[in-house]
């Protein structure tokens, strides 16, 4: 039988929900505290958990480049001023075709 979607009124009833293992889908009934688990649902905070559980589960293998892994210097390639040409900063990196 297919659960209540809403939580019943009355406190002092406890709640029902089935309980399964891998052996069997489902394998009995059990009664639930109604003070702990007669609540409605939040799914803002349900969100953020199954968010927070994800993001452990990532390997986290992403690396960032160092300062010497980085194409370019850095350097201007003349001065700002005193050569009468338009001022620049470093070189653009090199184009990257995709």
């Amino acid at each position: 039988p297919a659960l209540p979607s809403t939580v019943p009124a009355r406190r002092g009833a406890y709640l029902e929900a089935w309980l399964s293992s891998f052996e069997n889908a489902r394998a009995g009934i059990v009664r639930l505290n109604p003070e702990v688990w007669g609540v409605p649902l939040r799914p803002d905070i349900v969100h953020s958990t199954l968010v927070w559980a994800r993001a452990c589960q990532r390997a986290g293998t992403h690396k960032a480049k160092t300062k010497g892994e980085v194409s370019g210097t850095g350097k201007k390639p003349f001065p700002q001023k005193g050569r009468g040409r338009a001022r620049h900063g470093s070189p653009p990196p090199p184009p990257v075709f995709w």
